[in-house]
This record gives structure tokens, sequence and C-alpha cells, in this order.
């Protein structure tokens, strides 16, 4: 009579990372990544996985290198274990780089994504929203989305736009 026993994928990640190296060899499966799901590199990377492996930096994962900046293109090499990155470590990540590309502060901001366009006079009343894994909106207008950033409007505030800004900012003064 045979024996049969069942492992998670879990348990074949810990084997791995306890260094019994030739578990990937027995389950390959347990190690191919998920389309769409966010993993992190050396601690520093966050990446999501867009289906393609290879060691160069041409669409197999789009996300955040090492000092923060965001790439579109990030390598992914099969042969290397990476860990989920977790929904706090993304939607932090996403929000830095948001604020980074101009939601930040007291000024109107002004934003399109996709046919869709967006405004707000007081960013400063509003928050971001981390979404489905994937998607950030603040102030209910889309500013990330599957890779996608918004495109920021730049135009010049109406008088009435700066005006409004003055006067909330003298009334939290006095």
């Amino acid at each position: 009579m045979k024996n049969t026993f069942e492992i998670t994928r879990e348990q074949i990640l810990e084997l791995e990372a306890d260094g019994l190296s030739y578990v990937r060899q027995w389950f390959p499966q347990a190690f191919e990544l998920e389309v769409g799901k966010w993993y992190k590199r050396d601690g520093e990377f966050l990446f999501n996985f867009q289906g393609k492996y290879s060691v160069s930096n041409d669409s197999g994962a789009y996300g955040f290198s090492s000092n923060n900046n965001w790439w579109e293109n990030i390598g992914v090499d099969k042969k290397r274990y990476y860990p989920p990155a977790t929904r706090e470590e993304v939607e932090m990540a996403l929000i830095a780089e948001a604020k980074k590309r101009g939601f930040e502060g007291t000024n109107a901001i002004k934003w399109k994504f996709g046919d869709a366009s967006y405004s707000i006079t007081h960013p400063e009343l509003s928050s971001f929203k981390f979404e489905n894994n994937n998607r950030l909106t603040f102030a209910c207008g889309v500013v990330f989305q599957d890779g996608k950033w918004c495109e920021i409007i730049t135009q010049p505030l109406t008088i009435e736009e700066r005006l409004t800004n003055l006067e909330l900012r003298w009334t939290d003064t006095h």
C-alpha cells in the first residue's frame, strides 16, 4: 500500500527557506507567481507580476525599485523566490508615489484617468483609498489602476480657486 501525504505551498516555501533547495525541483508549481499579484524582491523592490519571466527589464512586472522610484518594466527571474508583498506595503508605496506626482498640499488638483476627468479644490480635506489590491483613488477619482497612473492636468487656477485657497489659509491661521 502506497502512502500519500499532503503538503501546502506555504510548507514547501518554508522548506526551501530552510535551505532545502531540491524542493523547487520536486514542486516547481509552488514557486510560480500569480499574475496581478504584488511581490517583494530582496525586501526592497515591490512589483506586480504580469505573467512574463525575464531577467531583463521588459514588462515582466511593474512596480517600485529599491530607491522607491516607479518602473513600468521590471524583470522577474523564474529561478528566484519572491515573497508576497503585504497590502500595507503596496498601499504605502502607491500613496507615496501619488504624493510625489502632485497629490499633496492645499492647491487645487485636476487630473484625468482614461476618459474620466476629476478635480478637487481642497485636497487637504480628502484621502486616498486603496481598492482591489491594484487601484488607488483620491476623493473618489482614480489615481492609479493596473499599472497605469493618472495624468495631472496642469492648468492655472481660476481666480475663484485662488481666492478660495487664500481664504482657507487665512481662516486656518486666525
